[in-house]
């Protein structure tokens, strides 16, 4: 990782992430579709069969594979897209690749803005993030607790959201870095918090959710920041599970159209 420019609250942080890498040991998947599809039982991904939870990108990306899922990736680095919300500067919401970017607070009265930064990027040249990171209503003195209320919680993140007519997505991953060491949860469809974990300070942790189900909504969340102890997140390189790979009438499967192209000369049925 080469070094970046300084944004604020975060100069110091980058000298730690120079060089860092996650250091989570190899996956070992069980083997076996079956089990793959009922549960995943292997050092990288848990859960099943129909929500799996890993923190490891190969992991991540064979089990969607194995799913029979495509994926979109994600890097922030499209000037056509992203241009208009290169820190400093910051948009309400930014439509990429059928989705829209938000924070997790762009209504008033909070209207915090998204934006990309070198600081927050893992590789190429941007990541993204809430400057603000995140909104509480609540005071020094309530929030200075253990258990702290609702009002206290900032709840630092970005959520994705697929534009109408698009369809549903099936995964989620990106990979994250942080200050003070931020603890995460993924929401999908606005359902109940699906735990990830934490992100050690220095270190470039990859997590990724999977639902067979689908979904059109997801929202990465900091659970315990709070007034007057922020626990800042910053994420890149979002992998996005798709729509299954077609199945052709002759028995072949792939992901890429035109390598079977000739089996539908008047385009895809």
């Amino acid at each position: 990782m080469t070094g970046r420019p300084t944004l604020s609250r975060v100069s110091w942080w980058l000298g730690l992430l120079l060089g860092a890498s996650a250091t989570a040991a190899e996956a070992q998947a069980v083997a076996g579709a079956d089990a793959a599809l009922a549960t995943v039982t292997s050092t990288a991904c848990s859960g099943g069969p129909a929500v799996f939870t890993c923190w490891q990108e190969a992991p991540y990306l064979a089990l969607l594979q194995e799913l029979g899922y495509g994926t979109i990736q994600e890097g922030f680095e499209e000037d056509g897209a992203w241009g208009g919300a290169r820190f400093p500067a910051t948009a309400l919401s930014v439509s990429s690749q059928g989705v829209l970017w938000q924070t997790n607070h762009p209504d008033p009265p909070a209207s915090n803005e998204i934006t990309t930064g070198s600081g927050a990027a893992v590789t190429g040249s941007w990541g993204v993030y809430d400057p603000n990171h995140g909104y509480a209503t609540g005071t020094p003195a309530e929030c200075d607790v253990d258990m702290p209320p609702s009002q206290c919680l900032l709840k630092d993140g970005v959520t994705g959201t697929r534009a109408p007519g698009e369809s549903p997505l099936y995964g989620v991953g990106a990979t994250f870095t942080g200050i003070s060491g931020p603890k995460l949860v993924m929401i999908l469809d606005g359902g109940a918090p699906i735990g990830l974990g934490l992100v050690p300070v220095g270190v470039e942790q990859f997590f990724g959710v999977i639902d067979t189900a689908g979904f059109t909504t997801f929202r990465v969340e900091e659970t315990d920041g709070k007034v007057g102890q922020v626990r800042l997140v910053f994420a890149d390189d979002f992998i996005l599970g798709t729509v299954p790979s077609p199945i052709f009438t002759d028995g072949f499967e792939s992901g890429d159209l035109s390598a079977w192209s000739s089996h539908w000369p008047n385009g895809p049925p």
